[in-house]
């Protein structure tokens, strides 16, 4: 059976309606993103099932397109994404109007791309219409392993204290044999952190998703360090992009997050070779989020504007 069949159990009318992401959609929604890979994290299973809540996430799939409708958090206006699939974009955001047209929705339509350099380099930049805490930051995935060049010194620093001080540490892949601990540590780590309300939803999400890790094309390790675990990451893989979604540390461990960063980045080249780019996603308008973020020396974003439908 193909994708085109698969997706069209969904396909009801040719015109647009939305219900909320189930559990039902992953295995299409999983092959739909192998055949229309995405470089941002919108398209991708862990951006869609952690952040369906916090996002009033509801989808629909019409002519094997799929079609993505959220809640902007601070205003709680309707947001349309870019459809993906195989629908022409001209076509698909046309039945997106039609849809606000029909059920009386003034709605924005979401449209991303990648640059690589400064976003205000695009021509016709205008910063009102892009969202700058929304913008995912993109990696040269080489400069994660072991943090070559005269940019990553800082970086490669904590890493080669990381690796020479902690040589009782062990990586393994997350896995059924280690969800507990990994549920039992990101607790802790949520307690240490409690107070942010994103951070908090994030947490809980996080623990959702190792909770249910087998029903999601997840990859992840994590740093066992005398036998305890020090920290974990996990992400999926999309195209020539590896989305890294969680990455989580006890920085009693001095470097501990540069060691999470660099071995995972060894394990998907060697898993992944066509991999060339890792997304880590949103600071959220978080300063601390932005300038560690910025530390590491992206080598371009994938940034979101807003249109009106």
């Amino acid at each position: 059976m193909t994708m085109e069949t698969d997706l069209s159990v969904l396909t009801r009318t040719d015109t647009l309606h939305f219900e909320p992401c189930s559990r039902e959609m992953i295995p299409l929604l999983t092959k739909l993103f192998e055949k229309f890979p995405s470089r941002s994290c919108d398209f991708s299973l862990a951006g869609i099932y952690m952040w369906k809540e916090y996002l009033d996430y509801q989808c629909c799939f019409l002519n094997n397109t799929f079609f993505l409708k959220g809640k902007s958090p601070d205003s709680g206006c309707d947001i349309f994404y870019r459809p993906i699939g195989c629908l022409g974009e001209t076509e698909g955001i046309d039945l997106i109007r039609e849809y606000c047209r029909r059920n009386d929705v003034k709605g924005s339509l979401l449209l991303s791309e990648t640059v690589f350099g400064n976003p205000e380099e695009i021509r016709g930049y205008d910063p009102l219409h892009y969202i700058d805490d929304w913008k995912e930051y993109l990696y040269d995935i080489d400069r994660f392993v072991r943090f070559p060049g005269k940019k990553m010194e800082k970086k490669r620093n904590h890493y080669n204290f990381f690796v020479s001080h902690f040589e009782d540490r062990r990586i393994e892949m997350i896995g059924p044999e280690n969800i507990q601990e990994l549920v039992a540590f990101t607790r802790r780590f949520c307690q240490s952190h409690a107070g942010d309300k994103l951070l908090d939803y994030e947490g809980e999400k996080t623990i959702d998703a190792l909770h249910d890790y087998d029903s999601y094309p997840y990859h992840g390790i994590l740093i066992r360090i005398g036998g305890r675990v020090a920290g974990f990451t996990f992400g999926e893989h999309s195209g020539d992009t590896f989305l890294v979604h969680v990455e989580k540390g006890d920085i009693e461990y001095r470097g501990i997050y540069q060691g999470l960063a660099s071995f995972l980045a060894e394990d998907v080249k060697s898993r992944y070779p066509e991999v060339r780019w890792l997304n880590r996603e949103e600071d959220m308008g978080s300063e601390d989020l932005r300038r560690s973020k910025m530390s590491y020396h992206p080598a371009g974003f994938v940034v979101k504007r807003i249109v009106e439908v």
